[in-house]
C-alpha cells in the first residue's frame, strides 16, 4: 500500500477527508497533509495531520525517489493548483495522481472519458459521451450535461449546471449555482461568479455575473 499527500490544507480538504473516510478508508497505508501556512505545520484536520510544507514534500521526494507515492491536490485556486502540478510533474518523481469519486456520483463510465488528479463530490452527475481533462475539482450536485468537454484545472463550486455540448478551457472558476445553457463555449481562466447564467460563448480572463451573464471589472 502506498501513503497519499493531500497538498492544501483548507476548509476542501475537510470535506475530501470525510468522502475519503466513506469510500476509500483502506485504499493507502498513511495519509498526510501538505500545506504552505508555517502556522498549520504539526496541526489536524480530521484527525491528519499536516507534516510540511510544499518545498519540504519536494525534498522529501528527491531523498525518496524509489518510493511511490499518491498525491491529491486540494487547492480549489486553479492557478495555484496549477503551479503546485508544474512543480511535482517537472521533478518526475514516481507521483500518482488518482481520481477521488464520492460513490453517489452518477456516470456513464462507458461513454466519457476522465484523466487524472480529479475530484468529484457527493451527487454529482455526468452524463454521457463527457471527456473531463486533469486536476479539475466538481463540487457536490453539480451536473455535466451529454457531450460536454471540460479540459484542465477548473474549478466547479456546488449545484453548478453544465447542459449539452458544452465546451470548457482550462483554469475557470465556476461559483454556487452558476449554468452554461447548451452548445456554448467557455475559454480559459475565467471567473463566474455565483447564481450568473452563461447565455452566450465566452473568451478567456473575464470576470461574469448575473442572469443573464455580463462582464464586470474587478
Amino acid at each position: 500500500m502506498k501513503d497519499l499527500y493531500i497538498i492544501g490544507g483548507g476548509g476542501f480538504t475537510i470535506e475530501v477527508l470525510f468522502l475519503i473516510d466513506r469510500f476509500y478508508k483502506n485504499v493507502w497505508r498513511n495519509i498526510y497533509i501538505i500545506d504552505d501556512d508555517p502556522k498549520k505545520i504539526d496541526t489536524k484536520i480530521r484527525n491528519i495531520k499536516i507534516i510540511s510544507t510544499i518545498n519540504d514534500f519536494i525534498s522529501k521526494c528527491r531523498n525518496e525517489k524509489d518510493i511511490e507515492k499518491d498525491v491529491l491536490i486540494t487547492i480549489n485556486d486553479p492557478k495555484v493548483r496549477n503551479r503546485t502540478v508544474a512543480v511535482l510533474e517537472k521533478e518526475k518523481f514516481r507521483i500518482n495522481f488518482p481520481n477521488i469519486f464520492d460513490q453517489t456520483v452518477v456516470i456513464d463510465k462507458e461513454n466519457s472519458v476522465i484523466g487524472k488528479g480529479n475530484i468529484i463530490m457527493d451527487f454529482v452527475g455526468i452524463t454521457g459521451n463527457v471527456h473531463i481533462g486533469n486536476f479539475n475539482i466538481v463540487g457536490a450536485r453539480t451536473g455535466i450535461g451529454h457531450d460536454s468537454k471540460i479540459a484542465n484545472f477548473n474549478t466547479f463550486s456546488p449545484r453548478v449546471s453544465v447542459s449539452g455540448h458544452v465546451v470548457i478551457g482550462n483554469g475557470n472558476t465556476f461559483g454556487l449555482n452558476s449554468a452554461i445553457l447548451q452548445n456554448k463555449t467557455i475559454g480559459n481562466d475565467n471567473d463566474i461568479w455565483s447564481y450568473t447564467m452563461i447565455l452566450k460563448n465566452i473568451k478567456n480572463n473575464c470576470t461574469y455575473f448575473g442572469m443573464p451573464a455580463k462582464k464586470i471589472k474587478i
